[in-house]
This record gives structure tokens, sequence and C-alpha cells, in this order.
């Protein structure tokens, strides 16, 4: 996936405002609650946790394929 300012932004966004995301990994998709950005082994990556379980997962960025922040 590209970084544009504007997807960064978006995705900066919905940690903020702890909202759901679909993320695509590996040709996978997972629907988590994004809850902040962070560095991992000098790469920027995303809290989230997966709100049926209440467990913690970080995505580092540069493995995400695709995000959409789900509504509702």
């Amino acid at each position: 996936m590209r970084w544009t300012p504007a997807r960064y932004d978006e995705l900066e966004s919905a940690a903020r405002q702890h909202q759901r995301v679909a993320i695509v990994r590996h040709g996978q998709e997972v629907v988590v609650v994004a809850m902040g950005l962070t560095t991992v082994e000098r790469s920027e990556a995303l809290v989230c946790r997966i709100p049926m379980t209440g467990e913690d997962l970080i995505f580092p960025l540069h493995e995400i394929e695709a995000f959409q922040v789900v509504e509702g």
C-alpha cells in the first residue's frame, strides 16, 4: 500500500477515535478497533484490538495491503 498523507491521516484519525478498521494483510482481512500508532523496530505500526476477544495486535504499516474505516 502506498501511504499518502491523506490515507495516513485517515488511519491516525480512526486510531484517535477508536474506530473499527478493516485491514488486509497477507491477503487476509481482519476487522479491529484502532487504538493508536507506535514505532516498532524503527517502523511505524498500528496498535489495535480484536473486538471479540480484547486481544491487542500490532500491525507494521509496511505490512498493511489495504484498509478501510468501518462506519457504524
